[in-house]
């Protein structure tokens, strides 16, 4: 880390994570009382990780709900003096470790955090939007921050159908009338990328696709449909 709060590279290339789910399922049931059926199809996927353009991005431009952690006081923001003699309560303190030798108004704080140099009193918290864009921004940002596990379980499709008593589709001089509700993509039971980010919006239907930009959510539909036998 360097002095101002910004954070340095190592030059090295590490493993962050595995596009392949630890296993994917999917669940189908039908259940029947009288004359009314209902029909459930769930989908799911367990484990591996993507890559979320949209919380990169959401992360840095103050969008997302995560992101209001620090720019204020009721959200945790410490007081941080300007210039100008303000007072303001959007400072942050970085994540981090000082690099070796760094010094810091004549000390050596390398190997320490930058907590440890503020509770010295050495340095200041940085603002919210710096720590933000050092974070997050596309020039600088720090990529790693963007991967996310993804686990989640959808409720892909419900029917409830009716079928109409044998003795009342004779009166009308049927052999059958069956008539039913359909909703398709219900919604997600479960979800485990932050602030409701949509998990299947990946930039493709690869196998091995693991980069999310924020592909619009898929949209839900619903139908209606009568089945007659003469």
């Amino acid at each position: 880390m360097n002095p101002d709060g910004t954070w340095t590279r190592s030059g090295e290339q590490t493993k962050v994570g595995s596009a392949q789910p630890d296993f994917i399922a999917g669940f189908h049931t039908a259940l029947t009382y009288k004359d009314f059926s209902l029909s459930l199809l769930f989908d799911s996927r367990f484990g591996g990780q993507i890559v979320s353009g949209t919380y990169n991005y959401g992360m840095f431009t103050g969008v997302l709900k995560s992101s209001l952690y620090g720019r204020a006081a009721e959200y945790g923001g410490l007081e941080r003096k300007l210039t100008d003699g303000r007072i303001v309560y959007d400072g942050m303190i970085p994540e981090g470790v000082f690099d070796k030798d760094t010094k810091i108004k004549g000390v050596d704080v390398g190997g320490k955090t930058y907590q440890w140099a503020y509770e010295q009193k050495l340095v200041d918290p940085v603002s919210a939007s710096a720590y933000y864009d050092s974070k997050y921004s596309w020039q600088y940002g720090i990529r790693e921050e963007a991967v996310q596990d993804i686990s989640w379980i959808a409720l892909r499709e419900i029917s409830l159908r009716w079928n109409m008593p044998k003795k009342l589709a004779h009166k009308l001089y049927l052999q059958n009338v069956n008539l039913g509700l359909l909703v398709r993509n219900v919604g997600y039971l479960y979800n485990s990328l932050p602030d409701n980010i949509h998990p299947e919006g990946l930039s493709s239907n690869r196998s091995y696709e693991f980069i999310e930009v924020g592909g619009a959510a898929y949209a839900r539909t619903y139908g209606f449909n009568v089945n007659i036998t003469f």
